[in-house]
């Protein structure tokens, strides 16, 4: 039978195995389409349906997971409520915004962003070198190793020139965290989680421990070649022109071999991320197309004509 597959279909084998086949190949597919799902929706960005791409590459690739703030820092969000980011707290939620930017030019208001984003990338840079107690109490940390100086408010550079790289963190972090993350508090929730002290915030900048959606990634990418050896032998002894059968299963094994290879040289910060899941994704969805070939031979009746 494995040796010609022409005179091999699915719908000619005994009624018990085309049963038996059929449920385990059905259970193979649905199986995946489950992974694929939950991974999805755990993958989404904070209210919303979309892949947080950002996220799907820290976990590929990433050695350690970011610690709590460092996430809020990065995620993206118009407004604080909710709690899913600390961005607006630069901009939109910062202290006396609307007042700042009432009478500005487009100019000034363009000017004034690069500042703000200046004073979040300092945070992160401060969080990311290992958040230096020393730096915190000494209201000064010394960011010029981490790269070129950005733009920054002249209130939280530690002297007159802004190449020196020297960030006033501690004033940055009580005017920019503080004012909601303290028993007085503006915000109701934030109230609750106080970042007033330097150990107050070294509950939050800790490692997140482990996220379940790396498990889930690595679940898919690890059933793929399963997968695909399922789909690829059920879907060769289906009665679909062989045309068909060569091309599902060559696009199968090279996309299945190019989500693997990616995942494996990969690293973050690159296009190895998107290019993993859409990989991945077409393996699957080859494979799925080959696993409903299969069952329709399994599940419809043998003929005369077979």
């Amino acid at each position: 039978m494995l040796a010609s597959p022409h005179s091999a279909r699915l719908r000619q084998l005994p009624r018990t195995s085309r049963s038996v086949l059929a449920a385990a190949l059905a259970a193979v597919g649905a199986s995946d389409v489950c992974l694929w799902v939950v991974l999805w929706f755990r993958a989404a960005a904070p209210g919303s349906l979309l892949l947080d791409w950002r996220e799907l590459d820290r976990q590929l690739f990433g050695a350690q997971a970011p610690s709590r703030i460092e996430r809020l820092l990065e995620a993206d969000a118009e407004r604080i409520e909710g709690g899913s980011s600390m961005r607006p707290a630069f901009t939109a939620d910062s202290v006396g915004w609307e007042e700042t930017i009432q009478h500005l030019s487009e100019q000034a208001r363009a000017e004034l962003l690069q500042e703000r984003e200046g004073e979040r990338q300092a945070l992160l840079a401060w969080v990311r070198s290992g958040a230096s107690r020393a730096a915190y109490e000494q209201d000064d940390f010394d960011g010029s190793a981490l790269g070129p100086p950005r733009p920054l408010t002249p209130k939280y550079r530690v002297g007159d020139s802004q190449s020196s790289g020297r960030i006033r963190i501690r004033t940055l972090i009580a005017d920019r965290c503080v004012t909601c993350h303290s028993d007085q508090g503006r915000h109701d929730t934030a109230r609750f989680l106080p970042l007033d002290s330097y150990e107050r915030l070294a509950a939050r900048l800790a490692p997140d421990s482990p996220d379940t959606l790396r498990a889930w990634l690595v679940a898919v990418l690890i059933t793929l070649p399963f997968l695909g050896l399922a789909a690829g032998l059920a879907g060769w002894f289906s009665a679909q022109p062989m045309a068909v059968r060569r091309a599902l299963l060559g696009v199968s094994l090279a996309a299945t071999g190019l989500a693997l290879s990616g995942w494996w040289t990969g690293r973050e910060g690159t296009w190895n991320g998107p290019l993993v899941l859409a990989s991945a994704a077409v393996a699957t969805l080859a494979a799925l197309v080959e696993l409903l070939a299969a069952l329709g031979d399994l599940l419809r009746p043998p003929d005369a004509a077979d």
